[in-house]
């Protein structure tokens, strides 16, 4: 759920118990931080939003330099969505 969270573990008895217990918690978000000052801005666009089973849609991915000097090495590591499949 989006914002804030809370947890409550909780043992209901009347006699005093001992409550082992472990958790877990994982994060995730929809779109990652962005940072209006980064030197690489990159981008990426299903070509239509509904596509029949079965058939083909293209994922436009654009990398730009937003820098005015060149910069070293640039590796951009994009998630194939579901139902995608990459082309060689």
């Amino acid at each position: 759920m989006v914002g804030s969270n809370r947890v409550v573990v909780e043992i209901l008895s009347k006699e005093p118990v001992s409550l082992p217990y472990s958790m877990s918690v994982e994060y995730r978000q929809e779109t990652p931080a962005s940072d209006p000052a980064t030197a690489v801005r990159v981008a990426t666009k299903l070509e239509r939003d509904r596509v029949p089973v079965g058939e083909s849609v293209r994922l436009n991915v654009s990398l730009a330099n937003q820098s005015e000097e060149g910069l070293p090495m640039v590796l951009a590591r994009v998630g194939i969505p579901g139902g995608l499949s990459a082309q060689t």
